[in-house]
C-alpha cells in the first residue's frame, strides 16, 4: 500500500466500515483534502454530485469514483472543434452485512443503467452483471469535414481491486465488501445517483 498523504493517515486507523463512511463524507465536504483513492481535493466536476453522494453515505454506501453527464463542443488543436460526451457512472462499496445481493437485484430492474457487482476480495465476479468486459464511459468526436475519430476511457470491472489503496485498509477488509459499478445505459443525461438511492431504499424496505 502506498504511503498516504499526512491528512489522510487517519484512514489507516479506522476501526470499521462506519468510520470509513464518516471519513469519506469529510473528504467529499472538503474537510480533509485527500483519500486513499484520490490524493487531492475532489475534481471540479464532482462538486455537483456531492449532495447526492452524501445521501448515499447516509445509507451506508461508500462511493469512490463517479462521473456526471456531460456533452459539449469545444475548440481544440489547430482550431478544430471537438464533440465531447461523458456517460454518467458511479462506483461504490457495500458492506456484506448490508445485503448487497438484494441491492444488485433492485439495480438490475432499472432500465436506464447497467450494473456489475462482485466481492472485492473474490477472484471472480460475485454476480455476473450486465457489463461487457469494458464499458465505454467517455468519447470524443473531432468535427473536420465530419470525419470522425474516437478515444475511449473505460470502466473495467475485471480490474484487480486488491491493489487499490482503499481496499488495502484493514477496516475495509473486515467489512467483506462488494464493489458495484453502475453506468448509464445510454449517452443521455441520467440521474444515476438518484437511481441508486431509490434502489437502496427499495432493497432495505
Amino acid at each position: 500500500m502506498a504511503e498516504l498523504p499526512q491528512d489522510a493517515q487517519q484512514w489507516n486507523q479506522s476501526t470499521g466500515f462506519t468510520a470509513l463512511l464518516e471519513l469519506n463524507k469529510k473528504f467529499l465536504r472538503g474537510e480533509i483534502s485527500s483519500s486513499p483513492y484520490h490524493y487531492g481535493p475532489i475534481e471540479e466536476e464532482t462538486r455537483s454530485l456531492v449532495p447526492s453522494l452524501l445521501k448515499l453515505h447516509e445509507r451506508r454506501i461508500l462511493t469512490w469514483s463517479s462521473q456526471p453527464y456531460l456533452r459539449e463542443r469545444k475548440r481544440g488543436d489547430e482550431r478544430k472543434f471537438y464533440d465531447h460526451w461523458q456517460r454518467p457512472f458511479i462506483s461504490f462499496v457495500v458492506a456484506e452485512k448490508d445485503n448487497p445481493r438484494k441491492l444488485f437485484q433492485e439495480l438490475e430492474k432499472k432500465r436506464d443503467i447497467k450494473v456489475h457487482a462482485r466481492k472485492a476480495y473474490s477472484p471472480e465476479a460475485a454476480v455476473q452483471g450486465s457489463f461487457t468486459k469494458k464499458k465505454i464511459v467517455t468519447k470524443y468526436r473531432r468535427s473536420f469535414f465530419w470525419r470522425r475519430w474516437k478515444v475511449f476511457t473505460t470502466v473495467d470491472p475485471a480490474a484487480n481491486l486488491v491493489e487499490e489503496d482503499i481496499f488495502c485498509l484493514e477496516a475495509m477488509k473486515q467489512a467483506k465488501p462488494w464493489e458495484f459499478e453502475v453506468v448509464a445505459a445510454s449517452w443521455k443525461d441520467v440521474d444515476i445517483t438518484g437511481i441508486v438511492i431509490e434502489a437502496v431504499d427499495a432493497a432495505r424496505a
